[in-house]
């Protein structure tokens, strides 16, 4: 049982984030009974690949054991190190990006650069938060390295509370950087890796100094 319920996340039928079908669903299609079903499900949940929320459902959380471990330990580490691991990351997906991006990738970033400047004059932070992230997560996939994607994705909770912890620590959030944005994505648009690279070491580098001034470890 518990291997197919494996096989279901692996083969990217329930895709990470989604919500698994109702109990009665998954006894019809999988003819196992509640009891079955259930040890099944705690087992994953156990291992990490699967995340119950009480009153909500369960959600697939991993593809597998060692994504859920390797999510774990990002979710585990301290702001100044995620954003360490971000700067390497981000880098070089910012170089790649410059070099590789495509019309389809341009379109997308500055629509959400767009939507990530709306957002901050509307003071949500909750969706300031989530405009950062899906901006800084287009930049990896326009490196188009899937990989290097993975390994980002792997670290989106962790990277969400490394954002987070700015709009707590720094009034106004992450105001004052539209014009690191800007160079960013303008960078990437005139396809100029070391203009690009540069970008994006100086915008982590000036949020790793306000988290230490917040005194954030």
């Amino acid at each position: 049982m518990i291997d197919e319920l494996e096989r279901l996340v692996e083969s990217g039928e329930w895709p990470v984030g989604t919500r698994i079908p109702p109990e009665p669903e998954l006894m019809r299609d999988l003819q196992v009974s509640r009891n079955t079903l259930r040890e099944a499900v705690r087992a994953l949940v156990h291992t990490g690949v699967l995340d119950s929320r009480p009153g909500d459902g369960t959600y697939v959380a991993a593809t597998d054991g060692f994504a859920a471990a390797l999510a774990r330990r990002f979710r585990h580490s301290e702001a100044l190190e995620i954003l360490d691991v971000r700067r390497m990351i981000e880098r070089d997906a910012a170089g790649m990006a410059a070099r590789r991006r495509t019309a389809d990738d341009i379109e997308n970033l500055r629509t959400l650069e767009r939507r990530r400047t709306q957002v901050e004059t509307g003071h949500d932070r909750d969706a300031s938060i989530d405009a950062e992230l899906a901006f800084h997560t287009a930049i990896v996939a326009a490196a188009h390295n899937s990989l290097m994607l993975d390994l980002y994705a792997f670290m989106t909770d962790a990277v969400r509370e490394s954002i987070a912890a700015v709009f707590a620590t720094v009034e106004g959030g992450l105001e004052g950087h539209v014009t690191l944005h800007d160079q960013l994505l303008a960078s990437i648009v005139a396809q100029d890796p070391v203009a690009a690279e540069h970008a994006a070491i100086e915008h982590l580098e000036s949020v790793m100094a306000m988290l230490a001034r917040g005194g954030m470890s």
